[in-house]
C-alpha cells in the first residue's frame, strides 16, 4: 500500500537524519543477467523502504563500529517505529469526540435502500477500543521482551530509557507515563523524558528538568482545582480522588531525580504564590492527646 510505503520512508528518514547518512542500508541495485542468448544485460533497481530497514536490523555485527552504538542504533529503528504509531494513534484519539458526533448523526437520519445493520456509534466505539488495546499491546510485548532479554530498557510514550530497577518502573514509572500521555500534560512529558536522558548520559542539571516538570505539573492541577483566588483547602483533602493520585505519581517520579524533601520545598512554594492561591502542601497531621494522669 502507497501508505505503508510512505510510513516506512518517513522512518527511514528520520533515522538517517539522526545518524547522519543518507542511507541505513544499500537502496539501489544493480547487475548483469544473461538472455537466452547468452548475451549479458544490465538489470537494476530500487529495494523497497522496508526492505532497507530489515536489512538495516539484520545487519551482522564485524567490528565496524562500536558494539555499543551498533545495537542502540538498531534499538532506534523499533522506538521511531513505535512512536509513529503511537502519534497516529494519538491523531486518531483526538478526534474521536468528533468522528463520535458525527456517527451519532448518521445514525439518527433515516436512510433509503440498503444499510448495514448495526449502530454506527457502536461500531467506532468499538474500533478505538481495538486501536489502543493493539497498541497497547504490542508496547508491551516490546516491553516484557526487554525484561526476559535483561535487558534495563523501557518504552514509554515514544522513547526507550533505561529502566533499572523493576518494582520502581511498575509502580511508579508506568503509572507516571500513562498519566502524562494525555495531551494535557504534554510539557511535564517532555520535561521528564529530558530530565532521564540527562540522567542517563551523566549530561548536566538533570534535576532541573525534573523540577521543571514538577513545576508544570502543579500549575495544571492548580489551575483546574483553584478557581477562586481566596480558595484554602489541604491537598489531601480535595474532593476529586484523582487528583491527589496524580499529584502524587508526578512527585514520587520527580524524587529520582531531585531531592524529595527538596521537591516539596518546591511544590509548597508553587502552590503559596501560584497567581495569588493561598494552599497548605501537606497532609492534615492529627494532634495526639496526652493523658494528664
Amino acid at each position: 500500500m502507497k501508505q505503508n510505503k510512505e510510513k516506512w520512508k518517513t522512518i527511514h528518514d528520520r533515522l538517517a537524519r539522526e545518524l547522519g547518512v543518507n542511507e541505513l542500508s544499500k537502496r539501489y541495485y544493480s547487475y548483469m543477467q544473461k538472455n537466452a542468448l547468452g548475451h549479458e544485460f544490465p538489470v537494476s533497481g530500487f529495494f523497497s523502504w522496508d526492505y532497507v530497514c530489515e536489512q538495516f536490523v539484520n545487519e551482522k555485527y564485524i567490528n565496524q563500529c562500536d558494539a555499543d552504538r551498533f545495537i542502540k542504533e538498531k534499538i532506534s529503528l523499533v522506538e521511531l517505529c513505535l512512536r509513529l504509531r503511537g502519534e497516529e494513534v494519538a491523531q486518531a484519539n483526538a478526534k474521536f469526540s468528533t468522528d463520535l458526533a458525527m456517527a451519532a448523526t448518521r445514525d439518527a437520519t433515516p436512510r433509503s435502500g440498503f444499510r448495514v445493520p448495526g449502530s454506527a456509534v457502536d461500531g467506532l466505539k468499538a474500533w478505538n477500543a481495538k486501536m489502543n488495546s493493539v497498541f497497547e499491546g504490542q508496547v508491551a510485548e516490546l516491553n516484557e521482551r526487554f525484561r526476559r532479554a535483561k535487558a534495563p530498557l523501557t518504552y514509554h510514550n515514544g522513547f526507550i530509557q533505561l529502566s533499572m530497577d523493576q518494582q520502581i518502573e511498575k509502580s511508579i514509572g508506568k503509572p507516571f507515563w500513562d498519566l502524562v500521555a494525555d495531551p494535557l500534560w504534554k510539557n511535564v512529558d517532555i520535561d521528564m523524558k529530558e530530565a532521564l536522558d540527562r540522567r542517563d548520559s551523566n549530561y548536566k542539571d538533570p534535576a532541573l528538568f525534573a523540577a521543571k516538570a514538577l513545576e508544570s505539573a502543579i500549575k495544571i492541577i492548580v489551575g483546574m482545582h483553584f478557581t477562586q483566588p481566596t480558595t484554602r483547602c489541604r491537598m489531601w483533602s480535595w474532593k476529586s480522588q484523582g487528583t491527589p493520585f496524580r499529584a502524587l505519581i508526578i512527585l514520587e517520579h520527580s524524587r529520582t531525580l531531585i531531592n524529595g524533601l527538596a521537591a516539596k520545598v518546591l511544590a509548597l512554594n508553587l502552590l503559596r504564590n501560584f497567581d495569588g492561591v493561598k494552599a497548605l502542601f501537606a497532609p492534615v497531621v492529627e494532634k495526639k492527646r496526652t493523658s494528664r494522669l
